[in-house]
């Protein structure tokens, strides 16, 4: 008995002695290994091994501790969804979601101007906005961490360095051992931010024997989505996808019916995805799609809206204290009806940059509208607004919209255009005709109906629809 109790005794102190040995194998703390935030991110370079960190012992309670537990939290509501609700078999639910998308804008823009020119260095790097860069490619192959010194600007996610707002911030990068092996400056702005030429800059190149044909079959919305970020991309990707000016090609037209209250009447456009597929459609979906493909690549961006007898929409974007005005309807109109395959036109590249307006304020703009764009006698409204960072018109409402030609003559005791708040907040009036009487209403988002699909702006509900078994 006695001899097994040494026996024991003996196990116990050797497997303490191993212990000991194994700890004293492990790898000592790096020197400044505190200097590393806990924001640090841990990245997969050249299929490099991650670095496993040192499991920490679990607190066993003295309760039982039951798999696979999961927590119930009340973060929906149950809203009603108008006069349908009780006609289906859904229930709608709706949870609060950060809805305020970024953009530079207009503000103080002089501060703004060049900025990747005011800020960068040779030795310095970049990332856009709206275009993540991928960091295996960019760093030492021995990274395994890197941290950013300003997370409002940039963070990183998935091995990518995703840009958040205009600015400076410092990326630094760390070895295995969390040894650090660089610090590098990044700055973070715009494409378009301090080029040259922007009326013709273009990122994608035309085939050398000028046709287009090198891309028809790139059909889908998210590579063009990454690949298009000027105006003249745009313009290329219109004729490479031969999008062509078709009323039949239209999605159906987006408005809430079946109302008394013409101040109900909210109209909006399409998804951009769905106009995508469609390949055609008339002035409101090249605008919105143009929306869809350019936000974030400009410091702001925006629509005019032309309301009368030849009722009409096209784009503007804000760069380096400049705006830049061009109708893409213009594209898709000649697609429809100037080329054609008998004359070899079809996929032939036809350059539009001369057709870029470029204005130093909003009286420029107004000059070019009244004197060179809009024929004011068939028309009795023109303004402006931003997107407000969104990729996508606005939805509104216009009590003369089921007339434009009467509207036009003036029959119309008064006309009442209606937007979101955020929206009227800089909403310009380019041209009015005298003698109509328009009356400009804001809503709140409370305000709007909330079967409209796409529209809203700084949305902070995103609607859920289930079963309600």
């Amino acid at each position: 008995m006695k001899k097994r109790m040494n026996k024991g005794i003996c196990l116990v102190v050797s497997l303490i002695i191993m212990l000991g040995a194994m700890g004293c194998g492990q790898k000592a703390d790096v020197v400044g290994e505190e200097s590393i935030t806990e924001s640090s991110v841990s990245i997969s370079k050249h299929e490099a091994e991650e670095v496993q960190p040192t499991p920490v012992p679990e607190i066993v309670e003295d309760t039982e501790e039951i798999e696979g537990l999961q927590e119930i939290s009340d973060v929906e509501k149950q809203i009603s969804m108008q006069h349908y609700e009780r006609l289906d078999t859904i229930d709608v639910y709706s949870k609060e979601v950060n809805g305020h998308p970024y953009y530079i804008g207009r503000d103080n823009y002089e501060a703004n101007i060049d900025y990747m020119m005011n800020h960068k260095t040779a030795e310095d790097g970049f990332v856009y906005l709206g275009l993540p860069l991928y960091l295996p490619n960019k760093v030492s192959k021995d990274t395994c961490y890197v941290t950013v010194s300003d997370e409002n600007v940039a963070k990183v996610e998935n091995n990518e360095l995703i840009g958040l707002q205009q600015g400076v911030f410092v990326l630094s990068t760390y070895d295995e051992n969390k040894t650090l092996i660089e610090e590098k400056k990044y700055v973070c702005t715009t494409f378009n931010d301090s080029k040259t030429d922007k009326e013709a800059l273009m990122t994608i190149k035309v085939g050398s024997d000028g046709m287009t044909a090198d891309f028809i079959n790139a059909r889908d919305f998210e590579y063009w989505k990454k690949s298009v970020h000027t105006i003249m991309d745009m313009s290329f990707m219109l004729q490479a996808r031969h999008f062509v000016y078709d009323f039949y090609k239209e999605p159906a037209f987006g408005v809430i019916e079946h109302t008394d209250n013409p101040e109900e009447v909210w109209n909006w456009t399409a998804h951009a995805e769905t106009i995508f597929d469609m390949s055609g459609g008339v002035c409101i979906e090249v605008a919105q799609l143009a929306l869809a493909m350019l936000a974030e690549d400009y410091e702001d961006w925006g629509v005019v809206l032309v309301e009368g007898e030849q009722g009409h929409i096209f784009n503007w974007f804000f760069e380096d204290g400049y705006y830049y005005i061009f109708d893409f309807t213009q594209v898709i109109s000649d697609n429809a009806w100037s080329k054609s395959f008998e004359n070899g036109q079809y996929h032939k590249y036809w350059d539009y940059s001369d057709k870029v307006v470029k204005c130093a304020d909003i009286e420029e703009i107004k000059e070019y509208i009244v004197t060179k764009k809009v024929d004011t006698r068939l028309n009795y409204l023109v303004y402006m607004y931003s997107c407000k960072g969104h990729d996508y018109i606005a939805c509104n409402l216009n009590t003369a919209m089921n007339d434009s030609y009467a509207a036009n003559r003036g029959d119309f005791e008064e006309i009442i255009i209606g937007y979101q708040d955020v929206v009227m907040e800089d909403l310009v009036v380019l041209y009015q005709k005298e003698g109509i009487r328009i009356t400009f209403k804001s809503f709140d988002v409370d305000q709007i109906n909330n079967s409209i699909p796409c529209g809203i702006y700084n949305n902070n509900e995103k609607l859920t629809y289930r079963h309600p078994y």
